[in-house]
């Protein structure tokens, strides 16, 4: 299949997905439910801290919220296009549903994504309530972008959306060695809490940690703080290393994974 027909089909597939999925409309209405009450307890906890506290290891609560919505856009833009990832290894490999995949004349991957993307459609919601939450703290702490703020903290946010994805690939590739990497991507899923306030509130081998070991110090804190004039712009290109090396990496594992994996006909 020529690449030019790639989106055409992308979303084709999609649109199948979508078509299932409006069956059931009270499940899609609930997820999107959780993801609001899941955001607003976020803000109602930072509201308790800031209540007792003026600012948080230098940064005040306006410029914390900015942060905390930025982790909820590249979060729910994650889970929006690779929810597949927590449920690769069960789904397609355990229950063999790769094998459905394999005998289309597609490519597997591009599958593999369009239909991931069609269950976590809910996600659609964190995306406008992390941009709502951005915009009422830009107020808060009258900020004023430029264009050029902007498009760099655009270009910043998705690249932790990269980062994030490459990560969750990564790991569900692992799943043609170990079947049992669904599980392991609960604790990751748990330090990337981690994530969503400054990094300088937490002890200097940890901010270490999270910058040259496990990248989530770009999925929204690098950005923020490059936009509000806490960090240099040069951690963004850093953090798009990261992305192209851990996507190099995932590209890796998949193809050899399809190489050594074991339809259920073998």
């Amino acid at each position: 299949m020529s690449i030019r027909r790639y989106p055409a089909f992308y979303f084709a597939f999609l649109g199948k997905t979508l078509k299932s999925r409006a069956a059931d409309p009270g499940d899609f209405w609930v997820e999107v439910l959780s993801v609001a009450l899941y955001q607003g307890l976020g803000i109602a906890f930072l509201s308790v801290v800031f209540g007792h506290v003026t600012e948080l290891a230098g940064w005040s609560f306006g410029e914390v919220l900015f942060i905390f919505g930025a982790f909820q856009v590249v979060t729910s833009l994650f889970y929006l296009f690779f929810p597949w990832t927590l449920w690769f290894s069960d789904h397609y490999l355990v229950r063999r549903a790769l094998d459905v995949i394999l005998v289309r004349p597609m490519p597997p991957f591009l599958q593999v994504m369009a239909e991931g993307t069609g269950a976590g459609l809910s996600e659609l919601t964190g995306v406008v309530l992390g941009a709502g939450i951005i915009a009422f703290a830009s107020q808060t702490i009258a900020w004023r972008p430029t264009a050029t703020d902007l498009a760099l903290f655009i270009v910043a946010l998705f690249c932790g959306v990269l980062i994030l994805g490459g990560m969750f690939t990564s790991l569900a590739m692992l799943g043609f060695w170990a079947k049992a990497t669904s599980s392991a991507a609960t604790p990751l899923m748990e330090i990337l809490e981690f994530a969503q306030y400054p990094l300088t509130v937490y002890p200097s081998w940890l901010r270490w940690a999270f910058t040259f070991f496990l990248p989530l110090g770009f999925v929204a804190f690098v950005p923020s703080a490059m936009v509000l004039g806490r960090g240099a712009r040069a951690w963004v290109g850093f953090g798009w290393l990261w992305a192209v090396g851990i996507w190099a990496f995932a590209v890796l594992l998949w193809r050899r994974g399809l190489r050594r994996y074991e339809s259920a006909g073998s």
